[in-house]
């Protein structure tokens, strides 16, 4: 009478000794007895099939960080509620990211764009540093602003609680002068205690507002009689 024990829920792996004959086989929920050769010959080959999956997802990422621009992120913090949200992006030779600001007509243009701020506030617009290029852009044939081999968008913030989110991300587009990326993002993501938090003042409450209308007061204009 064969001997059977279930393997981790995958079905009942038999041994069964016929004289000096021993059979051994392995029986699956569906009602099918396979050889033990046949079942690990099975699962080596999901596990060989499981890894090469992973390795396919590797290289993907690999492939997507080692492209022709790569962008990190970080948030700058001081010793007051000010702080910048700084992009940093590197190229390769012969591509360059488009600036800020270059209207709708031509190439994706670099822009700040939020899913969330939680305890912050902008302050002003995205701004471009490093060596800007001005010239005449034969793949879209008109002139436009660009940076080559390194190039750092900068938005200001300030904190307005203690407590803070930020879910946001930079978009910007990138060519050389035969093709251009589809448009890209570099996310930030952080979350944490302000160092200060902004109070305003009262001058900064009050500027911007018109002054209040001076009250009329009735006046009276005495006629001298003859």
């Amino acid at each position: 009478m064969p001997s059977c024990r279930p393997q981790q829920d995958e079905g009942i792996f038999c041994v069964q000794n016929r004289g000096k004959e021993r059979t051994e086989s392995f029986w699956t929920g569906r009602k099918k007895t396979i050889t033990l050769q046949q079942h690990i010959t099975h699962g080596l080959m999901k596990k060989i099939a499981t890894l090469a999956l992973s390795m396919a997802f590797a290289m993907l990422a690999h492939a997507q960080t080692a492209g022709p621009v790569r962008f990190t992120s970080q948030l700058v913090t001081h010793d007051d509620a000010q702080a910048e949200i700084v992009f940093t992006g590197a190229m390769a030779p012969g591509w360059h990211v488009y600036s800020t600001d270059l209207g709708s007509e031509g190439p994706i243009q670099a822009s700040f764009n939020v899913n969330k701020l939680n305890g912050v506030e902008l302050v002003g617009k995205l701004t471009a540093e490093g060596h800007e290029i001005n010239k005449f852009d034969k793949l879209f044939g008109m002139q436009l602003r660009y940076f080559e081999n390194s190039v750092r968008f900068v938005q200001k913030v300030r904190f307005t609680k203690l407590s803070y989110t930020i879910d946001a991300y930079l978009e910007y587009g990138a060519c050389n002068d035969q093709n251009c990326m589809p448009p890209a993002q570099a996310d930030i993501k952080r979350q944490g205690t302000a160092p200060k938090i902004y109070a305003p003042t009262a001058t900064s409450r009050t500027a911007g507002k018109k002054p209040a209308a001076r009250p009329r007061t009735a006046t009276t204009t005495a006629r001298s009689r003859r």
